[in-house]
């Protein structure tokens, strides 16, 4: 026997480990644990030990600790790429245009360390917008409903061009439910776009990211450098004031930027009240592809700290959502499904992948102004990785299973990761200067390893508020 796959953690009232086989987190005593923890100190095998406490017998007895690993390093969904891909497409991504109002500090576009294009003043072709169209429409047989989103750049910038998509589409896809999308900055919008939208059964992304300063701080005007942020809180307040069925539509993303005080975006809903109507969600900046990475104040990290505590007692209903910064507020549906990351399993299966891939272009294959199919707007789309194929050709599955299964490129510290269930990391991470590589991916381990432990500590101490208080049944 070799040393378990598991990862040893601690609250301030308990002592658990976490093991990888079992997919489950299980309380021990303070002796166990620092006997485990000087096990894996020493890199020792616990088979070598004569002195092994009665608890790890016990727990061996029930199968845990046990060090079995996968053999292989393959995808549950890598058998049924083809035919997903072929007639079960969800959603497609048209990239109306690259140009775009504005320059935002922390934009991909604006930047990067020369893994993304620069801003451009291209545009989709109609023709192209067909053809992307069409292809949704023969690779989604199986799928009742689809939807087809607008991005850029900024899309309203290609206003006209899309609403003439939006008639195309409704009647290219006569008898299947179809619903749209758009990410927008929000400095065009007019009441009269607005309705449209509404009109068109349009869900729409709005970023705003906290009061006047910070937001003007990241996201400028690229004719002069100004701040955007009156025009954008403008536009949305008086659509808001005139029509009341705006709120069902739109959800305002927040992009944090942690090297500032955290109230900087908690204001924003105090001096415009109106906004605590709409759907927020929130995330840090993602540094990944550009130069200038997140720096994290005290002030940032102990608000949010306070934040995260009223998250977890708003998820046992010991106080009122509104208690919780507006921001953060999607935090406690997040909490409430902390469960499914513990589907219970006796062991690892022989063949299986980390947890972090989704199926690249199922849910959101983007196609780029020039007809190029990406595996989602998230990535590269200059990265020849990324690049799944095209308008005209299909879609390269050789390319989609390389990335589904971007594991078998750090196979061996794969196999024998503790957090192999709980791994966030997909292809984007491994991406470096278009080829998927081992070393990239791995620099990126350490704040999985992170991730992953915040989930674990989470997970038992909301195990251990629920026995303190009596409550049953949210996990």
């Amino acid at each position: 026997m070799g040393f378990p796959l598991i990862r040893l953690f601690s609250t301030p009232n308990n002592y658990y480990f976490f093991d990888t086989n079992r997919n489950e987190m299980k309380g021990i005593s303070e002796s166990t644990y620092f006997w485990l923890q000087n096990c894996i100190e020493q890199n020792n095998d616990i088979s070598l030990y004569t002195d092994i406490p009665d608890e790890i017998i016990a727990l061996q007895h029930d199968d845990f600790l046990s060090d079995n690993q996968v053999n292989e390093i393959y995808h549950s969904l890598t058998d049924d790429v083809e035919v997903i891909l072929e007639r079960r497409l969800l959603k497609i991504v048209l990239q109306l245009t690259q140009s775009c109002n504005f320059r935002c500090a922390y934009c991909t576009y604006t930047a990067n360390n020369d893994s993304q294009r620069l801003h451009s003043t291209k545009s989709m072709s109609w023709k192209t917008i067909k053809e992307a169209l069409l292809f949704l429409l023969n690779h989604s047989i199986d799928s009742p409903e689809v939807q087809v989103g607008f991005y850029g750049g900024e899309p309203l910038l290609a206003y006209d061009m899309l609403k003439k998509t939006v008639a195309y589409a409704e009647k290219l896809f006569y008898g299947k439910k179809i619903t749209f999308t758009i990410s927008t900055n929000g400095d065009l919008l007019n009441r009269e776009i607005m309705n449209y939208l509404i009109a068109h059964d349009f869900q729409i992304l709005i970023s705003i990211d906290g009061c006047k300063e910070i937001h003007n701080k990241n996201r400028v005007f690229a004719s002069d450098g100004s701040g955007t942020f009156d025009s954008v809180i403008t536009g949305i307040t008086n659509i808001q004031d005139n029509n009341p069925e705006f709120v069902k539509h739109l959800t305002l993303n927040m992009v944090l930027d942690p090297s500032v005080d955290f109230d900087n975006f908690d204001c924003l809903f105090r001096e415009y009240p109106g906004l605590n109507l709409i759907n927020v969600t929130s995330s840090l900046i993602d540094d990944t592809q550009i130069d200038i990475k997140n720096i994290y104040s005290n002030e940032y990290d102990k608000k949010v700290k306070y934040q995260q505590f009223l998250v977890y007692m708003c998820a046992y209903g010991r106080v009122p959502v509104e208690y919780i910064s507006k921001p953060m507020q999607g935090n406690v549906n997040r909490v409430l499904r902390l469960g499914k990351h513990f589907i219970p399993s006796l062991r690892l299966p022989e063949r299986a992948a980390p947890s972090g891939p989704c199926l690249p272009g199922e849910d959101r294959l983007m196609c780029t102004v020039e007809g190029l199919l990406i595996a989602c707007e998230r990535v590269s789309e200059i990265s020849e990785c990324m690049i799944v194929g095209n308008i005209e050709k299909g879609i390269n599955y050789n390319k989609i299973k390389a990335l589904l299964n971007v594991a078998n490129i750090s196979e061996e510290q794969c196999k024998k990761c503790w957090a192999f269930n709980l791994c966030d990391q997909c292809g984007k991470q491994a991406d470096m200067e278009g080829r998927l590589d081992s070393e990239t991916r791995l620099k990126f381990c350490e704040s999985t390893y992170k991730m992953a432990e915040q989930i674990l500590k989470e997970k038992a101490m909301a195990d251990e508020l629920q026995l303190s208080y009596g409550l049953g049944g949210l996990f």
